[in-house]
């Protein structure tokens, strides 16, 4: 987003393009990637052929805590890690005997990003989500088929396990978890090559996070992340920080946040045989970390306080005329999809006058997050006026953990 809609994302309490799917237990925040068809960038990452949805956040506790209560009854795909409950940085605990856990969140901990969990974790994580979050034995309807057809896999040589063609959840490829850090065209206000250096939309190092006593970023604003033990709280040197706490000014362009720093994340794309890609660094790695030069080869066994994953859905366009951010309803936030000229591209004045005829309908099961909405002359006076005030904006890890593959940094950025 630019610096307009970032403010008044902040000053409605919603960003305007966040995706909600809250028919089931487990609500994803989800924001669109657009630009489909965009090229690389000097490191020959982020080209993406088609629009996608990816999430607004790391999976929290909180979610990953239902996926659990759903399916890990009897855990016999060992989705729940001892370390979520003994380690001061995770955010479960386990409770019960095999055939009835359950899982509860520690304090304060929920709004916090799932850590200790694997590649393959994150990939039954996906296969529930794309099953519809049904309840019971772990079989091929819930964790073992549908995103990833995995029957078992645990392993780091189940290197030809790959994203179904069906899938509408999954984790993000390399490429996909790029473009949604990176890229900005520069004719939307980025950089000159359309990518940024940092996941914060800007090309200078982020300035370190720091934290309240219940983990939320407490230096929140412009280009801020959790990175090099700079988040002190619970009693540790550096920790996991509430999603998105960082606030709008540190988001990517697309709208995400965290994708640099907080926790590490997998991508599905596979290299070097049999490990797979993470991306973004975390609360305890230096800056180099976190930058587009930077990626990390791991085996999907790998499991750490500082390695968790975000996901990624399919983008389908929704039928409502007006619906410019297909979320199911025509509302003030797909007016101003309209005034940046976006989703698609460029949007014309006959579609302003869809979204004027079919405002207040709602056409899809996926229901924005409630909020009160004015009319839509009032939007209109209303951002028009704000538009002429202000409208664009001008791993270092334990090494027995994993190894680290790094892509060759030049000594400067490229521009």
């Amino acid at each position: 987003m630019n610096r307009f809609t970032n403010w008044f994302a902040a000053s409605v309490g919603l960003a305007a393009t966040v995706f909600y799917h809250p028919l089931f237990a487990v609500t994803i925040e989800t924001v669109p990637v657009g630009n489909p068809g965009n090229v690389a960038d000097s490191t020959s990452f982020g080209a993406v052929a088609d629009s996608f949805l990816v999430g607004a956040t790391e999976v929290t506790n909180d979610q990953y805590a239902e996926f659990l209560n759903a399916v890990a009854g009897t855990d016999s795909h060992s989705l729940y890690n001892s370390k979520m409950g003994s380690d001061a940085r995770g955010g479960i605990f386990q409770s019960g005997s095999i055939g009835s856990f359950t899982y509860g969140v520690k304090t304060n901990m929920g709004n916090k990003p799932i850590n200790f969990v694997s590649f393959w974790d994150a990939t039954r994580f996906t296969n529930w989500l794309h099953n519809g979050q049904t309840s019971g034995a772990q079989d091929n309807t819930t964790t073992e088929d549908g995103a990833y057809f995995l029957n078992g896999a645990t392993n780091p040589n189940n290197v030809f396990i790959s994203r179904e063609p069906h899938a509408t959840w999954f984790l993000p490829t390399e490429d996909q978890w790029y473009k949604a850090a990176f890229h900005q065209p520069a004719s939307e206000g980025g950089d000159s090559d359309d990518y940024w250096l940092y996941p914060t939309a800007s090309n200078s190092e982020p300035a370190v996070a720091t934290a309240n006593g219940v983990g939320d970023i407490s230096n929140s604003g412009a280009n801020i992340a959790n990175y090099i033990l700079g988040t002190d709280w619970n009693g540790q040197n550096g920790n996991v920080t509430t999603v998105g706490s960082a606030g709008v000014l540190s988001e990517s362009f697309y709208g995400t946040f965290d994708q640099a720093g907080n926790v590490w994340e997998w991508s599905e794309t596979v290299i070097d045989t049999s490990e797979r890609i993470m991306r973004g660094g975390a609360w305890n790695v230096s800056s180099a970390t976190l930058d587009v030069f930077n990626r990390s080869s791991v085996d999907p066994v790998n499991d750490s306080s500082n390695i968790g994953f975000r996901v990624a859905s399919v983008f389908t366009p929704a039928s409502s005329p007006g619906n410019f951010d297909l979320d199911g309803d025509v509302d003030g936030f797909d007016f101003l999809m309209w005034q940046r000229g976006e989703s698609p591209n460029p949007l014309s004045e006959s579609d302003l006058a869809d979204w004027e005829v079919n405002y207040g309908t709602v056409t899809s099961p996926f229901t924005a997050a409630s909020t009160t909405v004015p009319e839509p002359s009032t939007w209109i006076t209303l951002l028009f006026g704000m538009m002429a005030v202000h409208f664009r904006r001008d791993v270092v890890v334990s090494p027995h953990t994993f190894s680290e593959n790094t892509v060759n940094r030049p000594s400067s950025h490229r521009h």
